[in-house]
Order: structure tokens, then C-alpha cells, then sequence
């Protein structure tokens, strides 16, 4: 069975990634507004993924920083980067990054790890809660990375796609 070793740990950085920029004034000083940015995150603790799917288990060492959930436009009013299974997000964008696996294997992955029940808190109660991603918000993921990952893959320069 596929499985993350530990819970998702991090902090937000100060970088911006994407969006466009506009000047505003402020109290008659220059500004700069950003417009559809997303804060980069770094994680405070490396986690590892156990994939039923390859065999392999993937690690991401502490330190990596990614955007969280890459959510287009057309999908926002549903999903929130910050979801509590924003732990496949990462786990999602290391792939990418790395390219240890094609992009298809990397959204296939993704699909399983969103299948998985994450770990969340609820404000005033110290037990655990195991959330799942719902199947509708689940499919709308992978089909969002799978139309809009082809460009962030090459886009991102970091990786070569696969043939």
C-alpha cells in the first residue's frame, strides 16, 4: 500500500513565483502589486513516499521548496493549495522537478497519493482528524496537471519531459 512517512512540515518563504506585476501608488509612493503570485513554501522535514504503483520510494529532503498546489484559474473556486492533502502536491511537484519518473507516472502518482487520508487538527481538539480528498475535487486535480502539467513541466527548465 502507498504511504508518506511522515506528516507535511513547512514554512512560507518570501518568494513569489508567476503572476504579473502592476505599479500602484500608496500614499504618493510607488508600489508594486502583485497579481496572481503564489508564495513559495520549504519544508521544515524531509518526508518519504512509499508508491505501491512503482515500487520505489521517493524522498524529499528537507529544504525542498515548491509552490504548494499549482491550482489554474478555472479550478481555484474548489481548490486551495493549502489543502490538508497539499502533502501529494508536493510530493507531486518534487517528481516534476526531479524527473525520476515521466510526467504521466508523476500524475498517476499524484492520483494515488490523493487517495491516501491525511492527518489534520481542528482547532480546539488535539485529536487527529483522517481527511480524505473527495473523488470530485480528486479528479478535477488530475485532470487539471494533466492539462496544464505538460506546459509547467517544460516551462519550469528544470527537467527534460519525458519522450
Amino acid at each position: 500500500m502507498s504511504a508518506f512517512t511522515e506528516p507535511l512540515a513547512y514554512e512560507a518563504t518570501e518568494i513569489f513565483r508567476g503572476g504579473r506585476t502592476r505599479t500602484l501608488f500608496v500614499d504618493g509612493e510607488a508600489a508594486i502589486e502583485l497579481v496572481g503570485a503564489r508564495r513559495l513554501i520549504r519544508l521544515t522535514r524531509g518526508f518519504a513516499y512509499q508508491c505501491k504503483r512503482t515500487g520505489c520510494r521517493f524522498e524529499v529532503a528537507a529544504g525542498f521548496e515548491c509552490d504548494l498546489g499549482s491550482v489554474p484559474g478555472f479550478a481555484r473556486w474548489a481548490l486551495s493549495p493549502d489543502d490538508p492533502w497539499a502533502q501529494a502536491y508536493v510530493l507531486h511537484d518534487w517528481l516534476y522537478r526531479t524527473g525520476v519518473v515521466d510526467r504521466a507516472t508523476a500524475d498517476l502518482i499524484l492520483w494515488d497519493a490523493l487517495g491516501l487520508p491525511f492527518r489534520a487538527y481542528r482547532q480546539g481538539n488535539p485529536e487527529p482528524l483522517r481527511i480524505v480528498c473527495p473523488a470530485l475535487y480528486r479528479s478535477l486535480i488530475y485532470r487539471s496537471v494533466r492539462l496544464g502539467g505538460a506546459a509547467a513541466y517544460q516551462a519550469r527548465g528544470e527537467v527534460k519531459p519525458a519522450a
